[in-house]
């Protein structure tokens, strides 16, 4: 058995913590046994370790997430990078391709996709056990684990038990595979006995290397990334579940749900309030998370989730906080916009003043990735500032360097420059004298 952990999205219910590069997977916002803060991914990984397995996972990733990979799995976690994100059907093919040439892991080996963003105990994961056995049976093409559903959400596909299968003690036959319907067309489901799919996949290798070869693609790994663009920028439930004719499922009746927002991440977070700030006790089932260097406060308020980062402020019902990609979206233009993409990483310009009695003033967030440099360009006749906000990294001029973190600041110098350890955010000052 091998497992593919899919942890390329963005999360963008998740904002404004969750982003490209720091995706919602990497959020610390869980606790271990111990007590310590953990990300999601730190999560799944656990369980997996508890059962042995962790030497069977790869992950499917960015390349912009590796350092948090890295920094929260350690540097010899195995991983399928993706040049560029094109969702998780060319994610799962490239990740087989990286088993197949750089694992030659058998073509009848069974894979398991596994996502996560979903918060359950050990119980669920002995179901990978099951799953490979179904498989390695030939009992359906594409195996699944399936929960009863708790409302008619749209966030999830459905699987429709053949009728004729009703004992949940052996795997189901599926009939019908609905990936996220409308809430009218998911509550007809759920009175048919419908399934929530909990986003778990199970095949042999050979079937998706199969897909590969129907594509006139290569199975090498290296030269599939070469040609990733030829591939559909599309869901793997879209492009081989829903069209499958052959899928079982296993149920799994205990505790199981996402977190792909912030209602239901809440549910999953063992503190109320994150950061400096003070959560009232007059708030009932609310939750503020402070990234700012600045405290928040919140009385009066129930059901909600508070959220300050450095991309914005959150405040939303917990009832709504599934809906903020039409939102987000129509924010674009706004603070969401950034003034390009750059080798280095990219820059927001936050206030910008020209007044020829008063000089300009120039203001920009820039984040950094890791292992690049950021070059100084002031004029002779401007001043400029960068404060590390977040990360560390080192300022260096003419062959010597200062070693900077969070909350420091210097005057740059020109032909200096800013090398990143890992990867930060920088508030950028220039000002100009009239």
């Amino acid at each position: 058995m091998k497992i593919i952990l899919l942890s390329g999205g963005s999360g963008k219910r998740l904002w404004p913590l969750s982003s490209e590069i720091r995706s919602k997977q990497f959020l610390q916002l869980l606790q271990d046994r111990d007590g310590r803060q953990i990300s999601m991914v730190q999560h799944t990984m656990a369980h997996l370790q508890q059962l042995g397995l962790q030497h069977e996972v790869i992950i499917a990733a960015s390349g912009k997430q590796m350092e948090y990979l890295h920094k929260q799995l350690g540097p010899s976690i195995l991983a399928a990078v993706e040049p560029e994100r094109r969702d998780t059907y060319p994610a799962v093919l490239l990740s087989c391709a990286y088993l197949a040439s750089h694992q030659n892991a058998s073509a009848d080996e069974t894979v398991i996709v596994l996502p996560v963003d979903h918060h359950t105990n050990l119980s669920f994961y002995l179901k990978l056990f099951e799953l490979d056995k179904l498989i390695q049976a030939d009992t359906a093409r594409i195996g699944l684990i399936g929960v009863a559903p708790s409302s008619p959400s749209g966030k999830f596909g459905y699987l429709l038990p053949d009728p004729l299968t009703s004992n949940k003690e052996a795997p189901l036959a599926i009939s019908q595979f609905i990936e996220k319907p409308d809430e009218t067309y998911a509550r007809a489901l759920i009175d048919q006995g419908a399934l929530w799919n909990c986003g778990v996949f199970a095949f042999r290798l050979s079937a998706m290397l199969d897909e590969l070869v129907r594509r006139g693609l290569p199975t090498d790994y290296h030269r599939l990334r070469e040609q990733y663009g030829a591939l559909p920028s599309i869901s793997f439930d879209y492009e081989v579940v829903e069209r499958s004719s052959s899928i079982a499922a296993l149920v799994y009746e205990g505790a199981w749900s996402d977190m792909g927002t912030w209602d239901s991440l809440s549910h999953s977070m063992d503190n109320a309030m994150y950061g400096i700030g003070l959560l009232d006790n007059n708030c009932t089932n609310t939750n503020v998370v402070n990234e700012l260097p600045i405290p928040v406060l919140v009385t009066g308020i129930n059901d909600a989730v508070v959220v300050a980062g450095h991309d914005g402020i959150l405040v939303t019902g917990k009832h709504a906080a599934s809906g903020l990609k039409p939102l987000l979206e129509r924010m674009q233009g706004q603070a969401l916009k950034t003034d390009g993409d750059t080798r280095y990483g990219w820059a927001r310009t936050l206030d910008k003043i020209e007044d020829e009695g008063r000089g300009a003033a120039l203001t920009r967030r820039i984040h950094v990735i890791a292992g690049e440099r950021l070059s100084c360009t002031v004029q002779k006749s401007s001043f400029l500032t960068w404060m590390l906000l977040t990360g560390q990294g080192e300022y260096r001029h003419a062959g010597e360097y200062l070693p900077l973190s969070g909350g420091q600041h210097v005057q740059p110098l020109p032909g200096s420059f800013f090398q990143a350890v890992s990867s930060c955010d920088l508030l950028e000052i220039r000002t100009t004298p009239p």
